[in-house]
């Protein structure tokens, strides 16, 4: 899988780049209001929630959610050098040794994640399940199914899944988005079609250097592919909207880092979905 290698050779650069302040104000506070209890958003919002983070990187979010009150955040990734990042900094504080595990796995494959998480034990287990950035590197509809799926099985009854992945409006308006992430930390440099899937090649870039730190390329699936795989899944969308900042962040200290009108209008380059599950498989 290309996120492994990508990673693996990249995570320390990639952590840079995640480190500046504004993602924690925008796509984790997205996240927790959309798991948290009345969909709120505040110091105990998480209180005696198990909560999987899939495609975990080096932990920000895992350790936001304890913060929030969580009883038990287990991140799950498929690159090793996040993953003992994320050890590295989370074991700097004793006291939540009981509150939160990493483990490395293939998030798209069932009989992998039963390998470090048995079902039979953990069935049922986690009250929400959350990733950022990760769909978009399933390789076809079937990877995508079987991520649903086993989210399925690793829910409570009435769990909910909350994302983060590529705005679908990216594959149909490229040219457009091309030209406003032209001055942002991570920019679309081109697109191509693989088995009838659009793939982006993004670039993460030092802003003040211009340098190319390294690409992915992820898939930009669209709002009806993923509304219909979480419903053949057992899930029933609840929520399909553009992640919001936090009402404390002061928008104006991105500029001129990030094109703000990107942000701040309906064509964020990101999209947000929530859903429920309504059956189990």
């Amino acid at each position: 899988m290309e996120s492994e290698e990508v990673y693996d050779a990249n995570h320390t650069k990639f952590n840079e780049l995640w480190k500046s302040g504004w993602r924690c104000y925008y796509e984790e506070y997205t996240i927790i209001k959309g798991i948290s209890i009345n969909k709120e958003y505040s110091e105990s919002c998480l209180q005696n929630m198990r909560i999987m983070d899939l495609g975990c990187g080096s932990g920000d979010l895992v350790a936001h959610m304890i913060e929030k009150g969580a009883e038990k955040a287990v991140g799950v990734d498929i690159s090793q050098k996040m993953i003992d990042d994320a050890n590295d900094r989370l074991f700097t504080r004793e006291d939540w040794y009981s509150r939160f595990a990493f483990e490395k796995a293939n998030c798209f494959s069932i009989e992998n994640m039963n390998e470090i998480m048995p079902i039979e034990k953990y069935a049922h287990y986690f009250d929400a399940i959350s990733s950022i950035f990760l769909i978009c590197y399933a390789e076809s509809e079937r990877e995508l199914s079987e991520f649903f799926r086993l989210c399925n099985r690793y829910l409570k009854d009435n769990g909910n899944i909350a994302l983060i992945t590529l705005n679908p409006r990216i594959a149909l308006e490229f040219a457009e988005y091309q030209e406003k992430t032209k001055n942002s930390p991570f920019r679309l440099i081109s697109m191509r079609e693989n088995n009838g899937l659009p793939v982006v090649e993004g670039g993460f870039y030092d802003i003040e250097t211009n340098e190319l730190k390294f690409t992915i390329h992820p898939i930009v699936y669209s709002r009806e592919q993923i509304q219909q795989v979480l419903e053949e899944n057992g899930f029933e969308t609840e929520e399909m909207e553009y992640p919001a900042f936090h009402p404390d962040f002061d928008v104006n200290v991105l500029s001129p880092i990030i094109t703000m009108d990107f942000l701040t209008r309906n064509d964020s380059k990101n999209i947000f979905c929530k859903a429920k599950k309504v059956r189990s498989l």
